[in-house]
């Protein structure tokens, strides 16, 4: 019986024409099949097809990470406010500390620039020396001091006005610094930068009470030269800052150690101090000199206030008698950074009397 010839199968590709498959060809006492077809001798090929696999997840992967990411929004500065300079003196007299440390403008408030980036307030201040940690950090012990945050010389208290109703926020300062604030303002949120940051929130926590709760102390603080800024949630001070915002920001030096006042060791009256540098009648290594005798004299060395204020009267305003400290006032932003000026004073609505009864007649 005649060995009849195979019919040459399509093959099918998808999107293109149907071609036929090469016949399978003799070759001595085998048969030689077509190499492109994987069907067995003298069975008919089948179809082949070929389709598009996608893409593998790794080369997907790299294709985004290659893509440019969106620019990131600029924080938007919304106050600005200049401060003069060679100002340190406190009330007119301090000098600064006499250990080698300490350099002209370590103290001098120059600058305090307040943004918005996102959901976080950004608070920039600028002074008239570079911020630096000595070499040496060590004080009245032989271990030395950890000072990890950014600044190691300063505190730098900033205190927000974001209600003035009267009596709506507290009118205490950080402990240590012996200043209250003028018109009566009162502040809801407060804002720390200072070496130890931990420590300090303990020991405002214990003189403030309720009210250290709304302290924010800065950890992480970034130094750039005489720059140092801090990134406070807006949630934290009650939302982002609005034109009727009130500042008011003080500056001291930042003591290592818990230290108390030989005037208070000998009464038996121990103020709490969160690391504020002494002020004395004379200067020492580690405080300042020029200051009053007594125990209500500031020791807050620099605030930030407009060209027309006097700082020496308002850091003068103290009194010994009556044991009241100065009123340092808040200050307003204005729509050019020398465009601040002072919070107008307010004061309590006093309530309208309820009107007398008309007696019934008889």
């Amino acid at each position: 019986m005649a060995r009849g010839r195979a019919t040459p199968t399509p093959t099918l590709t998808p999107g293109g024409p149907l071609t036929p498959a090469l016949p399978p060809t003799r070759g001595g006492e085998g048969e030689q099949t077509n190499p492109t077809s994987t069907s067995p001798p003298n069975q008919p090929p089948s179809p082949t097809l070929t389709s598009t696999r996608p893409a593998p997840l790794a080369l997907l992967l790299a294709l985004a990470l290659a893509a440019p990411a969106p620019a990131a929004a600029a924080p938007r500065q919304v106050a600005i406010f200049e401060d003069a300079s060679n100002d340190a003196t406190g009330p007119g007299g301090y000098t600064p500390p006499g250990d080698a440390d300490y350099r002209d403008g370590d103290f001098d408030l120059r600058r305090l620039t307040v943004s918005v980036d996102g959901e976080d307030v950004l608070f920039e201040v600028t002074l008239g020396a570079p911020f630096r940690t000595p070499l040496t950090t060590t004080r009245s012990g032989s271990t030395p001091v950890q000072l990890l945050n950014g600044i190691a010389l300063q505190n730098l208290d900033l205190y927000l006005d974001t209600d003035p109703t009267p009596g709506a926020g507290s009118s205490a300062c950080i402990p240590g610094r012996r200043v209250a604030f003028a018109g009566g303002r009162t502040w809801e949120a407060a804002v720390v930068f200072t070496p130890q940051p931990g420590p300090a929130r303990a020991l405002t926590r214990d003189a403030l009470g309720g009210a250290a709760d709304r302290v924010v102390f800065v950890d992480g603080l970034q130094v750039l030269g005489r720059t140092v800024t801090a990134r406070v949630p807006a949630a934290l001070l009650g939302g982002p800052p609005r034109p009727d915002w009130g500042y008011s920001l003080h500056l001291s030096g930042a003591a290592w150690e818990r230290t108390f006042a030989l005037g208070s060791r000998l009464r038996g009256t121990r103020q709490p101090d969160a690391f504020t540098l002494p002020v004395l009648p004379v200067p020492e290594a580690w405080a300042f000199g020029g200051g009053a005798m007594g125990e209500v004299h500031p020791r807050v060395v620099d605030v930030l206030l407009p060209a027309s204020a006097d700082q020496r009267r308002i850091l003068g305003s103290y009194d010994e008698a009556s044991g009241a400290f100065a009123r340092v006032p808040f200050l307003l932003a204005g729509s050019t950074p020398g465009g601040a000026r002072l919070a107008p004073e307010v004061t309590a609505t006093p309530r309208p009397r309820p009107r007398p009864r008309p007696r019934p007649r008889p």
